[in-house]
C-alpha cells in the first residue's frame, strides 16, 4: 500500500514538495533560462519537469514573466539569438 500524500499550505508529494520530486528547482531554472528562453516556452518547460508554484499551481506565462521581474532578471532578447 502506498503512503498516503500529506498537504500543509502548497503541494506535497509523499512529504515533500512536488518541485523537489524531480530534483528540479523552479527559481533555478528561471535564473539559468530567463534570458534565453520567452517566459512562454519557459512556462512550458516547468509544467513538463512538474515543477509547481509554491501554491501547487501549474506555471503560466504570467506566473513566470512575474518571478523574473521579483528576481530581477532580464526577460528574453530574441535579437541577441540572431548575432553570431
Amino acid at each position: 500500500m502506498r503512503p498516503r500524500a500529506k498537504q500543509s499550505g502548497f503541494a506535497l508529494v509523499f512529504g515533500r514538495p512536488i518541485s523537489q520530486r524531480n530534483g528540479a528547482n523552479p527559481v533555478e531554472v528561471i535564473r539559468k533560462l530567463a534570458g534565453d528562453w520567452p517566459d512562454r516556452e519557459l512556462a512550458v518547460s516547468l509544467n513538463r519537469m512538474r515543477c509547481k508554484t509554491s501554491n501547487g499551481e501549474s506555471w503560466t506565462t504570467v506566473r513566470v514573466r512575474e518571478m523574473r521581474e521579483r528576481l530581477g532578471i532580464a526577460e528574453f532578447d530574441q535579437p541577441k539569438l540572431m548575432v553570431r
